[in-house]
């Protein structure tokens, strides 16, 4: 497992003509799969949040 993805996760629709860098490159800035899906959850719990204060007023 690299980065979070599952080992059968495709980057590229055609990984054949892909260079190693571009592939590389991809993968690095990626944000791990897991941590996006803590900061999604957290944003909605967030916005949630700030939705309940603004209806009180």
């Amino acid at each position: 497992m690299l980065q979070g993805f599952p080992k059968q996760y495709s980057f590229l629709p055609d990984e054949r003509n892909a260079s190693f860098d571009k592939l590389g490159r991809l993968i690095g800035n990626a944000v791990p799969v897991k941590l996006g899906e803590v900061i999604g959850e957290l944003f909605s719990e967030h916005v949630a949040k700030v939705r309940e204060i603004a209806t009180r007023h």
